[in-house]
C-alpha cells in the first residue's frame, strides 16, 4: 500500500510540476503581465503616410502646459521608421524618485513632435505602445512604474 501511496504522489507531483513549466512558459511568451517587471520599452507604430524618425527619448524634466520639457536624462536614437513599420526602443535612462517619460520624433512633413510616452514612473519598467498617425499620437497604451 505504501508502494502505490508514493506512485501516486509521485505522479501528481509530477503533472503539477509539467503543468507549472507550460504554464509559467505561456505567462511569459504571451502575456504583457511580465513585461510591465522588465526595463522600460517603447514600440512605436507607424501609421502615417510617410517615414518618421523617432530623435529621443528622455526623462521629463517639467511641463509646459500639456507638453513636457526635456529634463537631463536622455537618450538619442535617430531610428527611422519606414511606413506600416513598427520599432521597439529600450532607452537608458536614469531617474530619482518619479517622473514621466517623453519621446521627441519627426514626423513625415519633417515637424518635431515632443509628446508623453509614460505620464509616471518611479522605476523605468514596463512598456508603452504607441501608434502614430499623420495627426500625432492615436493609440498610446501605458504599462510603466
Amino acid at each position: 500500500m505504501k508502494k502505490n501511496k508514493k506512485a501516486v504522489l509521485l505522479a501528481v507531483c509530477s503533472l503539477a510540476l509539467i503543468g507549472l513549466f507550460i504554464g509559467s512558459g505561456l505567462l511569459l511568451a504571451h502575456s504583457d503581465f511580465m513585461k510591465q517587471f522588465r526595463s522600460f520599452r517603447v514600440t512605436v507604430a507607424n501609421q502615417s503616410n510617410g517615414e518618421i524618425t523617432v530623435v529621443e527619448l528622455g526623462i521629463a524634466g517639467s511641463y509646459e502646459g500639456n507638453k513636457p520639457i526635456k529634463g537631463d536624462s536622455r537618450h538619442q536614437f535617430m531610428q527611422t521608421v519606414g511606413i506600416g513599420e513598427q520599432v521597439t526602443l529600450k532607452p537608458d535612462l536614469a531617474l530619482i524618485g518619479e517622473g514621466a517619460v517623453y519621446m521627441e520624433y519627426t514626423g513625415s512633413q519633417g515637424q518635431v513632435i515632443r509628446e508623453t510616452v509614460c505620464g509616471y514612473t518611479e522605476s523605468l519598467t514596463g512598456f508603452s505602445e504607441v501608434a502614430i498617425t499623420n495627426t500625432g499620437f492615436t493609440d498610446i497604451v501605458q504599462k510603466c512604474w
